[in-house]
């Protein structure tokens, strides 16, 4: 078993040595019952698109994107300029809705509702999760004391209406602060998080409430789900998972290096059917990352010493295989759910990020049924992406160095295919 109170010390040690050199976010939102007085409209003046062949792209600067609640409306978050505490480092920000023809902003405009992140939008668009700023004392022996008790590591989730712009708190005194949450139905949530013992990840199905409705153990290090959805009150779909072969977690630093290489090498991608539990292996050995939508995988390997993206149907058959820059994976450090929306919906391109955070990263689209890889832009951090539902459009944030400090931008960008 894990020591859990090392884990969160030693990780929030880190989070808080991080926190001057890149921004980070959170949700959390007060229980506010104004309706819809809680919302304004606000004019806003759009900057001119840059056309670039098949793309017309948009900044949008100091916000950060969300989600889309249709092919014209982005949801996004704009920073308060006056924070509430000065005790604690992750930014408080305000709920927008954009809508890109007529650049007027519907804002949710309560200063109660504290957002720092928000998780993921319900299917209907109906609902947001909201996760809150973590508060962390200046005094070291009280922060000595946040961190003994988990207090410093424990995020605020809500659940924000976007029709009313009410929030309540979600119930999840079950899971541990590394919980990465996706909406079901307007009524059922898929939560995963790392266990207590090693190289297990527990996932659960609860409903708005907070009560758990299903749940199970895995043996890998981190989850992908397709498909999820809500029949007669059951939830069907699949889970992916690496499934390695679980061998003691060294101690030694000097090992920890062959130990994950070991892992990666022996770990199969197989699936979970949460209908029928039936478990299926999908993938062989020797991927590093993998993303799901719909009926396409793609997987990072290593073919003849050269970096590859491979295309697959959901029972394995390779359909494609692409050249890809060093260091291309999908798991994007702040959008949560990022393994989910990297395929677009209709499963006909992929977004690929490369580079190392705070770095240099440079995003590209790749076209799946042609191959070809279209640069988008680069900058020093590229993160938060997500598709709308027709494919046609993407939202993703940049961090534009300012000075000592850092600053998240919006880009919205325009497919013509």
């Amino acid at each position: 078993m894990v020591n859990k109170k090392i884990i969160t010390c030693v990780a929030l040690a880190a989070v808080i040595a991080a926190a001057g050199a890149a921004t980070t976010r959170a949700v959390t939102a007060e229980n506010n019952k104004g309706g819809e007085k809680n919302i304004t409209v606000l004019s806003y003046k759009q900057t001119a698109p840059v056309s670039t062949m098949a793309f017309k792209a948009d900044t949008y600067d100091k916000t950060v994107a969300s989600g889309w609640l249709n092919d014209n409306e982005v949801l996004m978050l704009e920073r308060r300029e006056q924070q509430d505490k000065p005790e604690f480092w992750e930014y408080t920000y305000n709920c927008k809705v954009l809508d890109l023809n007529s650049g007027v902003k519907k804002e949710f405009n309560d200063q109660n509702l504290k957002i720092n992140r928000i998780i993921d939008i319900s299917p209907s668009k109906k609902y947001a999760i909201c996760q809150g700023p973590r508060y962390i004392a200046t005094d070291t022996n009280e922060r000595l004391k946040q961190l003994q008790s988990g207090e410093a590591t424990h995020f605020d989730i809500k659940v924000l209406n976007l029709e009313n712009g009410e929030a309540f708190t979600l119930n999840d005194r079950y899971f541990n602060y590394e919980a990465k949450y996706k909406w079901i139905s307007d009524n059922k949530i898929f939560v995963s998080y790392p266990s207590e013992e090693a190289a297990h990840f527990e996932w659960n199905i609860i409903d708005i409430k907070g009560n758990i409705c299903d749940k199970g153990v895995l043996p890998t290090q981190g989850i992908r789900v397709s498909d999820l959805k809500e029949v007669d009150g059951k939830v069907e779909g699949r889970i992916y998972y690496g499934n390695p072969k679980i061998e003691e977690v060294p101690t030694n630093k000097d090992d920890m290096k062959s130990y994950i290489l070991n892992m990666r090498d022996n770990c199969p991608i197989v699936s979970l059917d949460l209908k029928t539990k039936a478990v299926k292996q999908v993938l062989g050995n020797g991927f590093t990352d993998f993303t799901v939508c719909g009926d396409t995988i793609a997987a990072v390997c290593k073919v003849d010493g050269k970096n590859k993206l491979q295309i697959f149907d959901i029972d394995g058959n390779l359909k494609k295989q692409v050249d890809i820059k060093k260091g291309t994976c999908f798991d994007d450090f702040v959008n949560i759910n990022s393994g989910d929306c990297m395929i677009s919906p209709t499963e006909n391109k992929i977004a690929l990020v490369s580079g190392e955070r705070a770095h240099g990263q440079t995003l590209e689209i790749l076209n799946i049924q042609t191959g070809e890889i279209k640069k988008i832009t680069s900058s020093s951090t590229i993160e938060n992406i997500h598709w709308d539902d027709s494919g046609k459009n993407l939202s993703f944030d940049t961090m534009v160095r300012v000075g000592s400090a850092y600053r998240l931008d919006t880009q919205i960008v325009k497919f013509e295919d």
